[in-house]
């Protein structure tokens, strides 16, 4: 519960996960120790101890202590209103749950790419816009740590943006006309004709062997290089798209 004044959290020790070894407890309260938190109650340097003999744990956060009240909101909305399609609410901070209204997808793009730098954000901003006025529709999947906006032409995935705690953040491509344009695919800079002629699909169907992730498409990754090849992208967005129009 919060106590004086809402400046601090006071647990018992129900507050460690039973199903995770002691060492592995006073791990995760290590980790919280070095993000600025501050546990007082128990000796996180203690090895062998019975936790189930500490009475109370105080937790502060002294940079900014209403961090806590928000833990506290995020950790009821995760038992209020987490579902199978939208887990780990409390683990993302996702305050969207708590909304009445449903998010537009425009702010979940927004806060999905809020990490990656103002050019890369300006140019997914850009390509949303220029793809939902050719007709696009914009499908938001969201899994644990895994958030997939997925750009689908009358229902198929035509590109998407990837983000996911494992893999980071990349535009994943899943173009099927390209034996059309191989021309325009030429002019392009070498990476991108080097990953187009990779092709995609099931990595264990090809000549890889194993999974390599292929499946989700062909990945670009999101960093500040994405910015030497946003022509091309949209070139090949646009001649992919206007050959997928003609069938």
């Amino acid at each position: 519960m919060l106590v004086e004044n809402a400046q601090s959290l006071a647990c018992e020790h129900t507050v460690f996960n039973g199903k995770l070894s002691v060492t592995k407890n006073l791990e995760c309260l290590r980790f919280l120790v070095n993000c600025g938190i501050c546990i007082d109650g128990i000796d996180l340097n203690k090895k062998k101890q019975n936790l189930s003999d500490i009475k109370t744990i105080k937790i502060t956060y002294p940079d900014n202590p209403t961090m806590l009240t928000g833990l506290k909101v995020m950790a009821i909305a995760e038992i209020d209103h987490g579902t199978l399609v939208n887990q780990d609410a409390f683990l993302r901070c996702d305050y969207k749950v708590l909304k009445k209204d449903e998010t537009d997808v425009l702010s979940i793009l927004q806060d999905t790419i809020k990490p990656l730098s103002a050019d890369v954000q300006d140019f997914i901003l850009q390509l949303h816009q220029r793809y939902l006025e050719k007709g696009l529709t914009c499908v938001v999947e969201v899994k644990g740590f895994h958030i997939y906006m997925k750009y689908c032409y009358k229902r198929k995935d035509f590109w998407g943006i990837n983000a996911s705690l494992n893999n980071g953040y990349h535009i994943n491509v899943k173009s099927t006309k390209t034996h059309d344009y191989t021309d325009t695919i030429k002019t392009f800079h070498p990476i991108l004709q080097e990953l187009i002629a990779k092709g995609y699909g099931c990595g264990r169907k090809r000549e890889i062997g194993h999974c390599d992730g292929g499946c989700r498409g062909l990945p670009i990754s999101l960093d500040d290089s994405v910015l030497d090849i946003r022509d091309d992208i949209e070139t090949w967005f646009d001649q992919e798209l206007s050959c997928l129009q003609k069938k």
